[in-house]
């Protein structure tokens, strides 16, 4: 099948899209296929169903006018068609999740059946039952995503776009046809289901689209060696595999149903921070696209270096859940939505280990060690790592791991708190690495003489250590700043300008962009009497001038509340402040920092 066949038939499912999203949109509203608000979802008014009728028609179209009729796509087309009936029956009557998991396994059995099986194991009972739980676990996951307007079928094109690029590349255009024509029926459709939507896949739609991206993704696996086999299909779908690991999780801490919907999932944590619909569905757009991105790098150069990257996005994806539950358990902390009762003790215990992020932080140390110290040695070898200096690599892991995490416990490094990293931390990490680093210095001399070892590498590690240990640490401020920067202003927002660029300032500011939004707060700026100070940024805030330019600032601003952050600023100036702000209907707050004695 040349090339041209499949971008032809990508061509015929856009025009399809395009045409048959609106006469399924007609005719679902004129028949009553509609989404009513429900409080277990996110639409809050009446949207046309069925569009996943338009998705399938139209990619079923572009397949069969352009493809040979082999087995390998005609049993997407049928095994898809299974699914999206599937789908389709649960729009209208709302089957039960075990009759439609059943009906789930049965459409990978015919799937499977067809030849779509992974190829991991040398036992082919393995790789059969491989199979069903990627078909069936991919096919779920997309049907979660489906919660908000645009993002399932927007992940859907990232990951086909991916998934084409993928196959190009390996020389296989009947994959990358299907991946094309999946990805332009999904690209019409968008046109009406980006927010805000005009209509709704439905499971039809949805549960399409996962099952056919889960039969697409298996066939990378068959492309190249054991580790890309495993990675390029994972990263490719990472979001949603991401979205349905953190709700079960989660769901599961709480002792909630994972099958029940709910507004839990990434896509409404990020709203709750702050993000617009639109931020939010572009933001899991471009987490999409970046891990897309390193899957083909991964795809084109599987050197062993460039797969040492899988563990750092997997460390990325890790910290972006962590933070998200945080903020998840902030808003119910401890309790069932469903019953609104307390949690079993071990739901407790899980609950306070996962909110503390003791068991995490180990874990994530852990990685981040081992990568360190393997990278330090392929660093200092060019990334030409061999023997002998492979095997003192090997020999000498455990021993660095054991006394790197000795002395992280002995000066103190899990004492803090993520959220409130700071210098004095920062001094701390370092100590910790220096530390790190003399012991596993001298524990080589002791024991192994230094043989086969350079001594550059620790040097490395521990410039590695101190880097990697310090922006996990700092990522949950840095998340929560990068969030603010996209939140969507709100017509409910106040401008708020901050008088006093100093400590107090920055405390301000701190506190209300920890209250992801609660305060209905947008700081402006800050103005400060420092002529130094301006046009500099604290946080991503700019100082916009000193108090002789609050009249020039409020004209051009229009702020509706002004914060005094320091005790510092002259009465007379801050009767002056309070005389213009009277004049022109902004509201005065002062900031004060105080101690109070509830006992002698």
């Amino acid at each position: 099948m040349p090339l041209s066949a499949a971008y032809g038939s990508a061509l015929l499912a856009l025009a399809c899209s395009l045409a048959g999203v609106p006469v399924v949109r007609s005719l679902a509203r004129h028949f009553g296929w509609v989404s009513t608000p429900r409080a277990d979802r996110w639409n809050g008014k009446v949207v046309a169903l069925c569009g996943g009728i338009a998705i399938y028609a139209a990619f079923t179209a572009g397949v069969l006018c352009f493809f040979p009729k082999d087995i390998e796509s005609l049993s997407i087309v049928l095994a898809g068609g299974c699914i999206f009936a599937l789908g389709l029956i649960d729009d209208f009557i709302h089957i039960k999740p075990s009759s439609k998991l059943i009906g789930q396994i049965m459409c990978a059995a015919l799937a499977i059946y067809a030849g779509h099986v992974f190829h991991f194991f040398r036992n082919e009972t393995l790789n059969i039952l491989c199979s069903f739980f990627w078909i069936v676990a991919i096919t779920n996951a997309l049907n979660l995503l489906d919660n908000m307007d645009g993002l399932a079928a927007g992940i859907g094109i990232v990951a086909s776009a991916f998934l084409a690029a993928v196959f190009v590349h390996e020389g296989q255009p009947m994959l990358a046809g299907l991946a094309l024509a999946l990805g332009a029926s999904l690209a019409g459709f968008l046109c009406y289901n980006f927010y805000p939507a005009s209509i709704f896949m439905g499971d039809s739609g949805s549960l399409f689209i996962g099952f056919t991206l889960a039969l697409l993704s298996m066939k990378t696996a068959s492309l190249g060696g054991a580790v890309t086999a495993i990675a390029v299909p994972t990263l490719v779908l990472s979001v949603p595999i991401l979205d349905v690991v953190y709700v079960s999780i989660t769901r599961i801490l709480r002792g909630q149903s994972v099958a029940e919907g709910g507004k839990d999932h990434t896509s409404h944590c990020l709203i709750s921070l702050g993000l617009s619909e639109p931020r939010a569905a572009l933001t899991l757009y471009g987490l999409a696209t970046l891990s897309g991105a390193l899957a083909l790098w991964i795809n084109q150069s599987p050197e062993l270096p460039t797969l040492f990257l899988i563990p750092v996005i997997l460390v990325v994806f890790s910290i972006l859940g962590v933070y998200l539950a945080h903020v998840t358990y902030d808003l119910h902390p401890r309790k069932s939505e469903t019953t609104g009762v307390s949690s079993p003790w071990m739901t407790n215990l899980l609950v306070n280990l996962g909110f503390k992020r003791r068991v995490f932080e180990i874990i994530m140390d852990f990685t981040l060690i081992s990568l360190c110290y393997y990278f330090a040695y392929e660093l200092r070898f060019d990334f030409k790592l061999s023997q002998p200096y492979l095997g003192s690599f090997t020999k000498s892991l455990p021993l660095v791991i054991l006394l790197t995490f000795g002395c992280f416990f002995l000066v103190g490094i899990y004492r803090g708190i993520w959220r409130f990293t700071g210098t004095r931390d920062a001094i701390r990490f370092l100590s910790g690495s220096a530390l790190s680093v003399l012991v596993a210095v001298l524990a080589v001399v002791l024991i192994y003489r230094f043989e086969d070892f350079s001594r550059s590498v620790f040097p490395i590690y521990g410039i590695l250590l101190f880097v990697s240990v310090s922006l996990t640490r700092l990522s949950f401020k840095v998340i929560g700043i990068t969030l603010f920067s996209l939140r969507h202003p709100q017509i409910r927002d106040i401008p708020v300008l901050i008088y006093g660029a100093g400590e107090g300032g920055e405390l301000v500011l701190r506190e209300i962009l920890k209250q992801n939004g609660h305060w209905n707060w947008k700081p402006i700026g800050f103005i400060d009497d420092d002529h130094k100070k301006y046009r500099l940024k604290i946080h991503g805030v700019p100082i916009l001038g000193s108090f002789k330019d609050l009249p020039k600032i409020h004209k051009k601003n229009g702020f509706k509340q002004l914060i005094i952050s320091s005790s510092h600023i002259p009465s007379n100036t801050i009767q002056e402040a309070m005389t213009f702000c009277a004049e022109n209907d902004v509201e005065v707050k002062r900031f004060r920092w105080m101690v109070e004695t509830l006992s002698a």
